[in-house]
Parts: C-alpha cells; sequence; structure tokens
C-alpha cells in the first residue's frame, strides 16, 4: 500500500476500500480511553485488538482526567498525527474529552483531531522533559473555566478539528405533564415576553431543572448526560455534532419527563439547525450498555480513508449509527446521500431508498422518519447476515424537511437529509421557540439564584452565549412571519446557501433613534459579509430566484453597509445604529462573499463568488 503525504502531517493510503463495508464507508468510534473508570490503565493495543474483532476502521482515544491517571500525564499523546501503531484500516488518533475538568461541569465537550497545543487546556505539573507546561485556558485550577464554548472555539483553531457533546439525552416531545410549568414561571416574571407558538396551559418538556443546576441534590452526571448549553452550542456552530452512546428503543435513563437518545437531535433538526449524531462507546465507564451494543458510527467520504476525512464527513453529517456491527442502513433521496440537500418544487415528491446490511439475521421495520415523525415503515427480515434494499416510492413534501431512516428497534439510524420546497428554509417556529424558552429557563434561573454563582467568574460570558443563542433560534422561529405589531415584511427569495435558503431577522422592530440587532442564519460558515441597509428597496426585483444585491443600488439610497462575520454554523448578527432622522422605511439585506469551494449559481447562470439572504422592509416606529 503506498502513502502519500498531506499538508497537515497525516499520511494519506492511496486507493483504499475498507473490507466488508459499503463503497466509501468506513466505521469508526467519537469515544474510546484508555483511562478507564476504576482507575486502571489499558494499553492502546487493546483497542486495536478490538477494532480487528469488531472490523472498526477509526478510533479517537480521548484523554481525561482521573485522580489516579491525570489529563496532564497524558496529554502529550494528543499530537494531532495518528498513533503510530495505526494501520491501513485500522486508524487511531488521540483527542480530548473534557470530563473531570473544571469545564465538564455543564456537559463534556470532545475534541477530535486537535492539535497539541490545543489540546493543552489545563495547568498542571507534567512529566519532566515530557512536553512544555502551558498556561492553558483556564479561571482556576485545572480547568479551563465552566464553560463549553471557549474551549471548542480553542479547539477549533486546528485545521480540520471536530467538535461534539458526548453522551447526550434530552426530554422527549415539546410537552409533558410533569414538565416546566414555563408560562407561570417566565411569563408572570416577565422574563418571556416575545411566545407567539408555545400553548401556555402546557408545561415544557423539559429536564427537571432544579436537580440539573443542584439546587436539590443530584448525581453530578446528570449534568453529563443534559448538557445545559448544548442547543446553544449548536446553533451558534461551537459543536458540529452531538454524540450518543446507546442505540436502542429503549435506554437505561430515568427521569421526569421522560428522555431520549435521539431527542436533543430531533429538536434541533426541526427547529431548522443542522447538526450531525454521532456515536460513541465510552466503553472504559459505560460497561452496563454492552447488552445494547456498543455504538458505532459509519461516516461517508470519496476521500482515501484517513481520520481527518473520516471526522470531517462526520461534521458534514454524511453519516448513519448502529448498534455495534449488527446494521448499517444508508439512506439516499432521489439519489442523494445523508447530510446532503434536495432541492423540489410543489407539488414536491421524492424516491426514497434505504440500503441494509446485516451481521445477523434480522426481524424488524424500516422506518423513513420525516421532520421527526413516522411517515411510512416496512417491514424487514432477513433470515441470515446479508443485505436487501427498501424502495419508499413518492414521498410527498408539502413543506421543507428533514429526513432520516431508521429501525424500528432504533437499533441503527441514518443521518439527516435535508429536503427544501419552493426554496423555502426548514423551520419549525414551535420548535424553535421552545428552545428559546430554554435559554429563557437557563437565564431566569441564574438570576433567581445570584448565591449559588452558577458559572463562577464567567456569569457574563454565560449570559452572553445564551442571549446570542435565543436570538438565532428566533431568527429561525420567525422565517414564517414577524409579530405583526412590528410592521416587518419579509420579501423576495434567497441564495440556496451550503446550510440552505439564507434567512434574515431582527429582534424586533425599528424604533427611532433606538439601536436594533439584525439577524441571519444559513449564511455561508465563517464567511465575511455586509449587512446593507437602504431607503428603497431593490429597483432589478429579482433574476433566477436570486435578490440582486443592495450593493448594486445607487449610492444615495444606502443608509449604511455594516460588516458581518458567520459562525461554523452560519449564524451572524450586526448591531445596527439608529438610523437617521426622517427615515420613514428601511430596507434590509445580508450580503455574502462565499469561501472557496461553496460557489453558487448566480444570476447570470454561471458560478457566483456572492450569495445573499431574502430581505426586510421594515417600517420606522
Amino acid at each position: 500500500m503506498a502513502f502519500a503525504p498531506r499538508p497537515s502531517g497525516e499520511l494519506e493510503p492511496v486507493d483504499v476500500t475498507a473490507p466488508q463495508s459499503p463503497a466509501g464507508w468506513y466505521s469508526g468510534d467519537t469515544h474510546e480511553h484508555v483511562q478507564y473508570c476504576d482507575q486502571t490503565l489499558h494499553p492502546l493495543e487493546e483497542i486495536l485488538a478490538r477494532m480487528d474483532a469488531e472490523d472498526l476502521n477509526v478510533a479517537n482515544v480521548l484523554i481525561w482526567e482521573r485522580a489516579q491517571l491525570p489529563f496532564t500525564a497524558f496529554v502529550c499523546r494528543v499530537t494531532g498525527l495518528r498513533d503510530p501503531l495505526s494501520t491501513t484500516f485500522r486508524m487511531l488518533q488521540y483527542g480530548v474529552e473534557t470530563s473531570g475538568l473544571d469545564c465538564a461541569k455543564w456537559g463534556h465537550l470532545i475534541g477530535l483531531g486537535i492539535g497539541p497545543n490545543q489540546a493543552r487546556i489545563a495547568r498542571g505539573m507534567l512529566v519532566e522533559k515530557a512536553c512544555a507546561e502551558m498556561a492553558g485556558l483556564g479561571l482556576q485550577g485545572d480547568g479551563t473555566g465552566q464553560l463549553v464554548a471557549p474551549v471548542a472555539q480553542h479547539f477549533l483553531t486546528q485545521p480540520g478539528a471536530v467538535c461534539g457533546y458526548a453522551h447526550t439525552v434530552w426530554a422527549t416531545g415539546l410537552y409533558h405533564p410533569d414538565g416546566y410549568d414555563w408560562s407561570a414561571q417566565l411569563r408572570a416574571t416577565a422574563v418571556t415576553t416575545d411566545a407567539r407558538f408555545l400553548d401556555p396551559a402546557q408545561h415544557l418538556s423539559v429536564p427537571d431543572v432544579p436537580r440539573l443546576m443542584g439546587l436539590v441534590p443530584a448525581s453530578p452526571s446528570l449534568r453529563a448526560f443534559y448538557p445545559l448549553l448544548a442547543a446553544m452550542d449548536a446553533v451558534l456552530g461551537n459543536v458540529q455534532f452531538i454524540e450518543t452512546v446507546i442505540v436502542a428503543d429503549e435506554i437505561p435513563v430515568i427521569t421526569t419527563p421522560p428522555s431520549h437518545w435521539r431527542e436533543m437531535v430531533f429538536k434541533l433538526l426541526t427547529a431548522g439547525v443542522r447538526i450531525a449524531q454521532a456515536g460513541g462507546t465510552d466503553r472504559a465507564c459505560l460497561t452496563g450498555l454492552a447488552s445494547f451494543g456498543f455504538p458505532r458510527t459509519w461516516t461517508l467520504t470519496d476521500r482515501p480513508l484517513t481520520p481527518r476525512a473520516w471526522r470531517e464527513a462526520l461534521a458534514a453529517g454524511r453519516c448513519s449509527i448502529s448498534a455495534g456491527a449488527l446494521a448499517f442502513l444508508r439512506l439516499t433521496l432521489d439519489g442523494e446521500e445523508a447530510g446532503s440537500q434536495v432541492d423540489l418544487a410543489s407539488p414536491a415528491q421524492a424516491t426514497a431508498a434505504v440500503e441494509l446490511h446485516a451481521a445477523e439475521a434480522l426481524d424488524d421495520t424500516i422506518e423513513l422518519v420525516v421532520n421527526g415523525a413516522v411517515l411510512d415503515s416496512r417491514p424487514v427480515v432477513l433470515a441470515a447476515a446479508g443485505s436487501t434494499r427498501v424502495v419508499f416510492d413518492d414521498v410527498p413534501f408539502p413543506k421543507s424537511g428533514w429526513v432520516v431512516a431508521r429501525l424500528g428497534s432504533e437499533r441503527a439510524q441514518t443521518g439527516s437529509l435535508y429536503v427544501i420546497v419552493d426554496g423555502r428554509p426548514i423551520a419549525d417556529p414551535t420548535t424553535a421557540e421552545y428552545w428559546m424558552v430554554w435559554c429563557d429557563i437557563v437565564t431566569r434561573t441564574n438570576l433567581d439564584h445570584p448565591e449559588r454563582q452558577f458559572f463562577g467568574d464567567q456569569e457574563d460570558e454565560a449570559l452572553a452565549l445564551i442571549a446570542q443563542a435565543r436570538r438565532a433560534f428566533q431568527c429561525y422561529r420567525d422565517i414564517g412571519g414577524f409579530d405583526p405589531a412590528w410592521q416587518v415584511t419579509r420579501y423576495g427569495s434567497s441564495t440556496a446557501g451550503s446550510r440552505g435558503p439564507i434567512s434574515i431577522g431582527t429582534t424586533g422592530p425599528i424604533v427611532a433613534g433606538q439601536p436594533r440587532i439584525l439577524t441571519c442564519v444559513n449564511a455561508p460558515p465563517q464567511s465575511s459579509g455586509s449587512l446593507v441597509l437602504s431607503r428603497a428597496d431593490d429597483p432589478a426585483g429579482t433574476c433566477d430566484g436570486e435578490i440582486r444585491s443592495f450593493v448594486d443600488l445607487a449610492p444615495g439610497s444606502v443608509i449604511g453597509t455594516h460588516p458581518a462575520q458567520s459562525t461554523r454554523s452560519g449564524y451572524a448578527e450586526v448591531l445596527v445604529p439608529p438610523v437617521p432622522a426622517g427615515t420613514a422605511t428601511v430596507f434590509a439585506q445580508f450580503v455574502w462573499t462565499n469561501p472557496p469551494g461553496l460557489e453558487r449559481v448566480g444570476c447570470g447562470g454561471g458560478p457566483s463568488s456572492r450569495s445573499a439572504s431574502d430581505a426586510l422592509r421594515l417600517v420606522v416606529q
């Protein structure tokens, strides 16, 4: 086997096709350890032997903090390269889980593909000459403060790094009778004043807030499995995946309201946020889950197999998860793979094909899930190991949405495909508002208990992150329409960006003499752009479904052009100063410069380096 060098320092195997797996798909584990919960140290060779036995291609070995096996004793293993023990089809690479550090308080962050400088987030004495001690990011002790976001942003400075929340579950459904009385708790205290879709008579299905935030005694592991700020970090782009450690129709997590391994991902997808789901074992600690089948993640790449190619496919959502090697599901929609976008026009229909590969006899069903609900299901029986294919013809899509396929037993589930109908974004206002209210719940609990100092010295940073995430969820909520009292009208079509049609939003009406935050979702990730404000709308109208940019307006029409920068999730916001006196109406649009590789078709029919959101007409009040 020949190898070719890459700029990252990794060696790329050439013409690799992993045995016993569909072409281009490679299995991996996002969550292995050599430091076990029982304080024993296990050699890397043990993981490699297990990879051989289970036909696993990629193992991400995460260092963490244990009393007798400290983080600082293993940080030198995080080199940013695959471990020398790796072979052509068995690739191991060290990463980080923040478990045991201060920054694990509100959820465990996984950093894959990070470099040595990114890994050294903790202070501590290291073995002499092993590697240089670094100051770290911490505010105190051996950690990095209590927030995940700054740590994730630090990890992601390494090219090709990917971050996610470990072993995550969330409360099932939007409502539950034993859930949070949000109307009494938030509306009565004027914290939530802008809810328009949630039913105030129903309790929200959210985790037990007093237990989760430590107001009453609870296991510390509760915070690890219900990461407090995970939804906020997902919508802002600080994490690219949410991990599960079990794939089954029942899970050994008993809470009120009940919870499920897929619920956070489903709620985020329905709100409009694109996030991948990973399967990791964490078998160094969660040995009791063995009977359910330790999960694995399959990713699809058109590049030769390397850890970087595998995790970048994960971040892009080109993935599928399963309970061990029992089964593998592959979903295509009109020939497109998971992680892709399918553009349709009304009346919209598509053909879904599900490929099942099983390692043993199987009697189950294949379910097609659209926007979180089972749309159709088919029985599937294999008398022995083998494969089969099920086709769902003429699947209707009355509106934009997301699609996955899964086994009825939930022992396997594909990543999402995104269906865009008539150029409209995926955005469910009720679900987006649910996440807005979750932001309010966390903020209100913090404000009601200053003596608790939930976020320590990072309180201002935490509240700012929550407020920004709320604005992002509000932008998704208002895609379908604004509060009529704001006198704001959305018009035109947006460019179909890499994360769906780009949408502009506002946090409220334009009021004379007052600044206002305008927001944007689904922009090209990590891109530079401008928010253009004008006294006149686009005189050229639309062309080929794309608004001609406001930058083409006559100079006298432009009120101002304000720089904008999008996050990894495509979110951006700009604080607009008060509009000039005498201005009656403001027109607004975001214009973006697409990064290389994300060019879109422009008005002339050829590739364009520029993309734009739809536009707003705002009457000044």
